[in-house]
């Protein structure tokens, strides 16, 4: 004969179970507005007094742990001595304590699918409060839940419905749920919380950089530039210097040639289908290696002409996006004249030279690429253009173009650098001894480029393999496995007790 639990008893006079009763949404959303306002209240009354009310803390737990992840979130980003480094904080603090929320309700709704219990049903207590119906299973009011929902329950928990004494028997059973449930759940959360949290960082932290940024230029052309003819020297320069921080600077993610640089190297690596790459190869501890499959993967990309339009409509709409960048900014620094006029000469050269530092080195970057089109045009065998592939993608730099040049081998270094243009202007900043300068507009290497873009690629997609997927995978599974073969399962009768006692 099975044991049975004795009926529950409420804890709360019986007026009180009386007065419990359904909550309306309104009041559902009402009471949630006023708990962060409450958690701070309570907090100062008991810093004030020195001491807390402990039913008031526990009921305002939620509130009080957003307040706490906002505290540090914004003491820690107070410390960033650069432009967006805030962000991290308040994102991370953001995705913690959205994990935290979203994983017990993952779990209830399993738990609702099969049992057709709803853990995370409120209602409105005597005191007007709206607490979960599952928060204290010795104490669950079930006059608030309507009764055929009540009749709903006992048919999916197999209580018989001509029971008399069948509102105590889903009482224990729905007491047996939350407790499974809530155990569950307490187990999971030390992994759950932070396999949702690094995963919605990582969904989110492009699209919320992007966001501001453009939210950030959006505001400089639009309250900013449009006033700056009309001011002074000083607030013109002030101006300038916001719209060039807004659009170039390269200190922060947040500018907008910075989210272009961002997205770019992906755009590249799907195009070439250099993502495709075997993990052993894109991971691969020899550079060398790892470089020799990159130009193998284009030689053999790069000799279909419809791999190579392909290539060319990527670095062209790449082009496009870089120009509405830099576009408006260039014909204010180069084509007004009355700005010109306004500004002081030696900032006008300032914010000229930074401009022409953002386009020379995007710009001849895409150009490499290029340049990997036309000796692609040219045809010849497979292991021929692939060692011209490597060449190219090799020596486009600095070292071997001034060296071309030193030589005399002009049409070389023409190649190397990606155009007549590109070249005239690295030359006349190295001649000027302005080696940094010149670096910057000689752009990546091709090699260079694609080998940190590729290592960027592969490590994120082991990282998320490895951790939000595997981790998170298998705590779906165990998950899965508990709702649909433990939950709620009555415990066999030991057939070792007899009626009358034990054998």
């Amino acid at each position: 004969m099975s044991m049975q639990l004795p009926p529950v008893q409420s804890s709360k006079p019986a007026n009180t179970v009386q007065k419990a009763g359904p909550a309306a949404r309104r009041e559902i959303l009402a009471n949630q507005a006023i708990l962060v306002p409450q958690a701070a209240h309570t907090a100062w009354t008991a810093l004030n007094s020195g001491h807390g009310a402990d039913y008031q803390m526990a009921r305002l737990d939620d509130a009080s742990r957003m307040l706490g992840v906002a505290g540090i979130a914004g003491l820690a980003s107070m410390g960033v001595g650069y432009p967006g480094g805030w962000l991290p904080f308040w994102l991370g603090g953001t995705s913690w304590l959205t994990s935290m929320a979203v994983t017990p309700k993952l779990i209830n709704a399993g738990v609702r699918l099969k049992t057709g219990v709803n853990l995370n049903q409120v209602y409105k207590a005597s005191n007007n409060e709206i607490r979960p119906l599952f928060q204290d299973p010795n104490y669950m009011p079930l006059q608030v839940v309507p009764e055929e929902q009540r009749l709903r329950m006992m048919q999916r928990l197999g209580v018989p419905l001509n029971n008399p004494d069948r509102d105590n028997l889903l009482q224990q059973r729905l007491k047996q749920i939350s407790v499974q449930t809530h155990t569950w759940w307490m187990l999971m959360a030390g992994m759950a919380t932070p396999v949702l949290a690094a995963l919605g960082c990582d969904l989110l932290e492009d699209p919320v950089k992007t966001l501001i940024s453009n939210i950030k230029n959006w505001g400089v052309n639009t309250f900013v530039l449009p006033g700056i003819k009309g001011s002074g020297a000083d607030a013109a320069v002030d101006a300038m210097d916001k719209a060039m921080n807004a659009a170039l600077n390269p200190q922060t993610e947040l500018s907008a040639l910075s989210r272009w640089w961002k997205q770019m190297p992906k755009s590249l690596l799907k195009t070439l289908e250099l993502d495709k790459l075997p993990e052993s190869i894109q991971l691969h501890k020899s550079a060398e290696v790892r470089f020799d499959k990159i130009a193998e993967k284009l030689a053999h990309k790069l000799q279909d002409a419809n791999q190579r339009s392909a290539l060319e409509r990527t670095i062209r709409n790449q082009l496009d996006q870089l120009e509405k960048i830099t576009g408006p900014l260039e014909k204010l620094l180069n084509k007004d004249e009355e700005l010109q006029k306004l500004l002081p000469e030696h900032e006008l050269a300032r914010f000229r030279h930074q401009l022409e530092m953002a386009q020379g080195s995007a710009k001849t970057t895409l150009e490499h690429f290029r340049e990997l089109i036309n000796i692609a045009k040219k045809g010849g065998k497979h292991s021929v253009l692939k060692g011209q592939l490597k060449d190219k993608m090799r020596n486009s730099t600095l070292a071997y173009v001034e060296q071309m040049f030193r030589e005399g081998d002009v049409s070389s270094a023409r190649r190397l650098a990606a155009g007549w243009e590109p070249l005239n202007r690295v030359m006349g900043w190295f001649r000027k001894n302005k080696f940094a300068t010149s670096f910057a507009h000689m752009g990546d290497s091709p090699r260079s480029f694609l080998l940190k873009a590729l290592d960027n690629h592969a490590l994120h997609n082991r990282w998320f393999r490895r951790y939000p997927m595997l981790i998170g995978g298998f705590m779906l599974a165990s998950t899965a496995l508990f709702i649909g073969l433990f939950l709620g399962k009555q415990p066999a009768p030991d057939p070792s007790v007899k009626r009358g006692g034990l054998s």
